[in-house]
């Protein structure tokens, strides 16, 4: 028998645990204590951008553009201890399809806590008033209109060629813009203009001889803009061109946009 055990590897054994969801769940028991009843958010682990070795654990959102950190519930808790928990939809019009079993996940990974707003209603919240989970989200929705609705102000007028065209003959070198994909979804990176230059139409397959865009036969130019990230040498990374076409594509800011998580 010794020599039978003699051949058994213990590292077996370790990257059996390493791989086990069970295992995971044994060890982090205690962590997973709560009451049904209890409102839940959930986080995934993640490492710090430029530092691999600093752990961050990123709570999940109900959309990249919401900030609102998506609810859940612990809805029951079986003989053996083992909870499940099911996900809140945004709306507040009642429970996921999806059941989690406390167990069935990788808590090195993946993990739960009761919900901050859920804790402090029940620490120091009328015990009589009920606590609506959705009001985060709610707010946030309120937050992304009053956004949207500031930006679309202060975006350049580009809907159509002419219109592309008209805004960037107003354009200079030194001026500052920003971009977004659209009203709401804005970045902070302030770029610089370079260069801005107008074409006859006839050279336009000359500057983009890759685009599949076909400007409008109405137009008689378009135009050219150099931009650079503000803060970065000319020739330096940093650097790109902008057409005409470019501005039908994309949300230009003229003055620095508002961030959803970024007050003004």
């Amino acid at each position: 028998m010794s020599n039978v055990m003699e051949k058994f590897d213990a590292n077996e054994v370790i990257r059996f645990e390493n791989g086990s969801k069970f295992i995971s769940y044994l060890k982090n028991k205690e962590n997973c204590r709560f009451t049904v009843g209890d409102i839940l958010i959930r986080q995934f682990k993640g490492w710090q951008r430029n530092d691999d070795d600093k752990v961050v654990w990123n709570t999940e959102l109900t959309s990249a553009t919401s900030g609102a950190a998506r609810k859940y519930v612990y809805v029951h808790e079986n003989e053996f201890g083992i909870g499940y928990i099911k996900q809140l939809t945004a709306n507040g019009k009642g429970l996921g399809k999806e059941l989690i079993c406390a167990a069935d996940i990788n808590h090195e990974q993946d993990r739960f806590l009761v919900d901050p707003d859920f804790q402090d209603h029940t620490l120091f919240g009328d015990e009589n008033s009920e606590f609506n989970y959705n009001d985060a989200y709610k707010a946030a929705q309120k937050r992304k209109r009053e956004l949207d609705k500031k930006n679309k102000a202060i975006t350049s007028p580009s809907a159509t060629w002419a219109e592309a065209n008209a805004w960037m003959s107003t354009l200079k070198p030194g001026d500052s813009l920003w971009m977004g994909w659209d009203a709401f979804n804005a970045s902070d990176t302030e770029y610089e203009v370079h260069s801005i230059a107008c074409h006859p139409l006839k050279d336009w397959q000359k500057y983009k001889r890759w685009s599949r865009t076909t400007p409008p036969t109405t137009e008689t130019e378009f135009y050219v803009m150099e931009v650079h990230v503000k803060g970065c040498a000319q020739n330096q990374i940093g650097n790109y061109e902008r057409f005409t076409d470019d501005m039908l594509n994309q949300t230009v800011f003229t003055t620095q946009p508002y961030l959803y998580k970024q007050e003004r």
